[in-house]
């Protein structure tokens, strides 16, 4: 995964991206997955709400968006993610039952 947003350098060397660079990357990153509909997220301090709308629920398309998410973890290991999928055919509160 290589993200190409700036970066804000801290006094101790540490690095962290900004966050609306980050709220960009992922979506942009998720949006490339064929079989996603939409990306929405939010973000509360170091924490990231993202719901992913897939337009398909296919077994495949969920395994791909669920391999992203490994990613995101494991780059990003000083941020929390709350990941939602969403199934665009179904109603929003199939959804919420789900």
């Amino acid at each position: 995964m290589a993200c190409m947003s700036s970066m804000v350098a801290f006094p101790n060397g540490s690095t962290v991206l900004s966050a609306l660079d980050m709220t960009e990357f992922i979506t942009a990153d998720f949006s490339s997955v064929n079989g996603v509909r939409d990306v929405r997220v939010s973000r509360d301090r170091d924490r990231f709400t993202v719901e992913v709308v897939l337009s398909s629920f296919e077994k495949d398309v969920r395994h791909k968006v669920y391999s992203k998410q490994r990613e995101f973890y494991r780059e990003f290991p000083t941020l929390g993610f709350s990941f939602y999928l969403v199934d665009a055919s179904r109603s929003a509160l199939d959804n919420a039952i789900a």
